[in-house]
């Protein structure tokens, strides 16, 4: 696969280029400008791996300009100050991969080979096809929702891990009074945004443990108003 790395870190491009050039066809690019530049001579890469934090344009500025370069390139988000509400950002951008830095080799090549593309498309793909991935975790947009006899509401994902190869569905399950100090008790916990909400706490728990959680359950008692106010941002609502 032909590869760019973007990032202002002379260090870090380099360990990139190491790792995977053995495989690969890799460019170098130490900000959005070069980026764009090696773009237009080269021609659209089949994967991307994007810095978000630049001199001059940010990544997520920058990757704008190379999904409309190139709409079946793939790109991977690279942070050294990962947070959902950014990785949000940038899937909605059309990254496909989020990954926080620093990396190790196993992980990079793990990333890498997941955001292998696809064949051409018709267009875009749509961010709501891509995943928030963390740590090497890959958590869907929900499978499906169910409302227990007691009220609670239990929304599934399917959680994957892009350095082990496997899947695994996770449930969240969200209290019938979880909202109930949010500053909005009339939230239904099992609508959209409660499934927002409940996919954001499912991401945060494997970024910080690393693991799934016991018995693959999550439980919400008690959502509070920062985590509906950052779920709406999320969702546009």
């Amino acid at each position: 696969m032909k590869i760019l790395i973007v990032d202002d870190e002379p260090v870090l491009r380099r360990m990139i280029r190491l790792t995977l050039e053995g495989e690969h066809e890799v460019t170098e690019a130490a900000d959005g400008e070069s980026a764009l530049a090696a773009v237009a001579a080269q021609g659209p890469f089949d994967v991307v791996l994007l810095d978000q934090k630049m001199p001059g344009r940010s990544g997520i500025e920058v990757l704008a300009d190379l999904r409309r370069l190139g709409p079946d390139t793939r790109v991977v988000m690279l942070t050294a100050h990962a947070s959902l509400d950014l990785a949000a950002q940038a899937l909605a951008g059309g990254a496909s991969h989020f990954l926080a830095k620093p990396m190790t080799p196993d992980l990079l090549r793990a990333a890498v080979a997941a955001a292998r593309p696809h064949p051409p498309s018709a267009g875009p793909v749509r961010p709501s096809e891509h995943a928030i991935t963390l740590n090497g975790f890959a958590v869907d947009a929900g499978l499906k929702t169910r409302i227990e006899r007691d009220g609670t509401a239990v929304h599934t994902f399917g959680v994957s891990h892009v350095i082990g190869g496997w899947s695994r569905q996770v449930e969240v399950r969200v209290a019938p009074k979880a909202f109930r100090n949010s500053g909005r008790p009339d939230v239904p916990v099992g609508g959209r945004l409660a499934g927002v909400i409940a996919r954001r706490a499912l991401a945060s728990q494997l970024r910080r443990d690393g693991m799934l959680p016991q018995d693959g359950r999550l439980y919400l008692g008690d959502i509070g108003p920062g985590d509906v106010a950052e779920a709406m941002r999320e969702a546009g609502s």
